[in-house]
């Protein structure tokens, strides 16, 4: 599968979609996943920008992009991933 092409693997998008059956995406299309989380240079794991996206998406409504925010919430908590993916 591995990552997207032009996506770092040391990115936090290229990590979580080179470790994808890691985090059970469940519904989470890979497409989807690219579109929305590659914004801010193939997305980030800071944990406030996180935080922040996350209240924004609520406060909007935007119900269906919330898990995607979250995959990376997950990801910032796993730090061997994190370490594997050399973050």
């Amino acid at each position: 599968i591995g990552a997207a092409v032009g996506i770092p693997k040391d990115s936090a998008l290229g990590c979580l979609l080179e470790n994808c059956t890691q985090f059970k995406l469940g519904n989470l299309k890979r497409k989807k996943l690219t579109l929305y989380c590659n914004e801010t240079k193939n997305g980030s794991l800071n944990y406030n920008t996180i935080l922040q996206l996350d209240l924004f998406c609520k406060q909007e409504s935007k119900w269906e992009e919330i898990p995607y925010v979250m995959i990376f919430m997950a990801l910032y908590q796993h730090p061997k991933l994190k370490e594997n993916c050399r973050m």
